[in-house]
């Protein structure tokens, strides 16, 4: 749409050129964070799987693991990992939403602060090696 915006604004009507940058528009409000990702997510939230039913079914065919907010009226079978609750509540909602955001962002920083420390010691030394040490083992043992 883009390209057909820029390179055809000569051979297009005014009524063309503003459904054209509407439907531009629209795409870029509802899909510009797809754009930018690298690689698929690590895990999809959903809020109400019965009402959003394709991005649960896309999400199984790309083997994408699916947490959801479950009401009495889902089936928490295609679910992953299921939280009871009323989705349709606003209050719980956004308690339960913000608490998974606190969550994240602090196993993120947990996340860059190891990665920091291993790149700063060396990965094996001969010793570990004789003993069968795996330095990076240890790390990922210790408590979540």
């Amino acid at each position: 749409i883009e390209k057909r915006i820029a390179t055809g604004r000569e051979g297009l009507t005014k009524k063309e050129l503003s459904k054209l940058t509407k439907e531009q528009q629209k795409l870029d409000r509802n899909l510009s964070g797809i754009r930018t990702m690298r690689k698929p997510p690590g895990l999809l939230i959903v809020v109400d799987p019965y009402q959003e039913h394709i991005a649960v079914a896309e999400a199984r065919k790309l083997n994408i693991p699916i947490m959801a907010l479950v009401d009495t009226n889902c089936d928490p079978d295609p679910i992953d990992y299921v939280i009871a609750c009323n989705d349709d509540a606003l209050k719980s909602v956004k308690l339960i939403l913000t608490a998974l955001t606190a969550a994240i962002i602090e196993k993120k920083k947990e996340m860059n602060i190891s990665t920091a420390k291993t790149e700063k010691q060396p990965l094996k030394s001969n010793k570990d090696e004789e003993e069968g040490i795996d330095i990076s083992e240890e790390e990922t043992d210790k408590e979540v």
